[in-house]
């Protein structure tokens, strides 16, 4: 069953190179929305031309990995049955697996941070004369 998104989330934007089929170079921004667990839950892509083949095929890309994630697939279990060396679709969902990960840290470390602040903020200081 697909899991209903929260109005607002968190999403982070990165920058994703990648290497076409003619071995030239080129840098892809992907935006990847979380749910409020730091799970992957979307991704859009908009960095080819308005109405070109290739803006299509990495909409109706992002449509189907996006539904996927929201259907409970892992970004490491679509990325470990691409191909190799990854397509572009390949490299989209690579980069969702690392955000994820990169998102499970920050929110850890976010976790850790808050627990110290509460702790430090429960202690009852008084002064000693």
């Amino acid at each position: 069953m697909r899991t209903k998104l929260p109005d607002r989330r968190y999403s982070s934007t990165v920058r994703v190179p990648w290497s076409r089929y003619d071995g030239k170079g080129i840098n892809i921004y992907v935006t990847i929305g979380f749910d409020t667990e730091g799970k992957a839950k979307e991704v859009f892509c908009a960095d080819f031309k308005a109405g070109s083949a290739n803006q299509a095929i990495v909409m109706d890309t992002c449509i189907l990995i996006s539904r996927l994630l929201q259907h409970g697939d892992l970004p490491s279990e679509l990325k470990a049955s691409m191909c190799e060396p990854p397509s572009l679709i390949g490299t989209i969902a690579e980069a969702i697996r690392r955000e994820e990960v990169l998102m499970r840290v920050d929110s850890h470390m976010y976790a850790d941070i808050k627990e110290i602040y509460d702790l430090a903020n429960s202690w009852k200081w008084s002064p000693t004369v």
